[in-house]
């Protein structure tokens, strides 16, 4: 019995150190800092207490949304994003809403009594 146990413990324990392929990016991304740079940063962001517990308030949110705005060309990101795209085609939030107040009324009309009266009075003509 222990030794079922015992193995069924190291069956469960060797679970964990299985890993995942790694994910490789080939969007060409060239840092502009070095790790120590960017290291050098966090720590300091640490130490003045902002890193972490302080990003909600305002004027280190303005101060942190400030660096990252300048960090990053919209127009790559939005390069990439339509390259990686599962679907080419999208429909913008209007047409969603549209589309959805047109399936509701749909719905509606399809329980009111007149609408089912004269779905039935069509089919038997």
């Amino acid at each position: 019995m222990k030794a079922v146990l015992a193995a069924l413990a190291l069956t469960v324990a060797s679970f964990g150190t299985f890993a995942q392929e790694a994910t490789v990016f080939e969007d060409n991304f060239v840092s502009t800092k070095s790790r120590a740079e960017v290291r050098a940063e966090l720590f300091a962001a640490l130490q003045r207490g902002e890193a972490i517990r302080y990003g909600e308030q305002p004027d280190v949110r303005a101060r942190l949304t400030k660096a990252v705005e300048g960090a990053f060309d919209r127009s790559q990101i939005q390069d990439l994003l339509e390259e990686k795209a599962l679907a080419q085609d999208s429909m913008d939030a209007s047409r969603v809403q549209r589309v959805r107040e047109d399936m509701e009324r749909a719905e509606a009309r399809r329980l009111q009594p007149h609408y089912i009266e004269s779905f039935f009075l069509e089919g038997f003509k």
